[in-house]
């Protein structure tokens, strides 16, 4: 019986994530889930509450790993005096992770992307934006520690977080090399 519950549970998820990432989370209904799932709605909201519910469980199942990822892989360690060791190579372990997880969760990172830049007041925005401002203070610390090594990045640390998440998410989309994103980005800083 357990496995049967994990099954449907994986199920609803894996339908849920499919129809959101192509429709929006507006234009995707728990009827239709529930019909492709091959489960009733009462199983939907056992599980996840709403439709709301079965939204955030997607972004916490992929997102908040994605950022405890991000987080390891955004500890700055200076070394001002040797350009191969020092920003350049650590912006390009951050990107390359962007760029994995991208190929590994190709289906969740079409949604990830297509909320980006989504209205602040969109149906089901809430926990996206929560999520996006994890990410952001990642990338923000990052830069923050920078900053003490480097004062030219001083108090841009804001607007480089911004472009290089931007960066990144261009440079998947327009299948550039994550090491030609970070080079790039990398002459508008130093």
């Amino acid at each position: 019986m357990g496995n049967e519950k994990t099954n449907k549970k994986k199920e609803l998820l894996a339908v849920a994530l499919q129809l959101f990432s192509k429709r929006g989370y507006e234009g995707t209904s728990v009827q239709e889930i529930v019909n492709r799932a091959g489960v009733t709605k009462p199983s939907l909201y056992y599980f996840f509450k709403s439709k709301q519910g079965i939204y955030e469980a997607l972004w916490e199942k992929y997102f908040i790993p994605f950022c405890e990822a991000i987080e390891k892989a955004a500890s700055y360690e200076p070394c001002p005096t040797d350009y191969n060791k020092d920003v350049f190579p650590q912006l390009c372990h951050i990107a390359q992770y962007y760029y994995d997880f991208s190929k590994n969760n190709p289906v969740f990172f079409k949604l990830m992307r297509s909320l980006q830049y989504a209205p602040v007041d969109a149906d089901g925005i809430d926990k996206v934006q929560t999520m996006y401002c994890m990410q952001f203070s990642v990338i923000k610390k990052f830069f923050d520690k920078v900053a003490k090594t480097h004062g030219n990045v001083g108090k841009k640390t804001d607007l480089l977080s911004h472009i290089f998440i931007a960066d990144i998410y261009s440079g998947i989309r327009a299948n550039i090399k994550a090491e030609t994103i970070v080079n790039l980005f990398m002459h508008g800083i130093f």
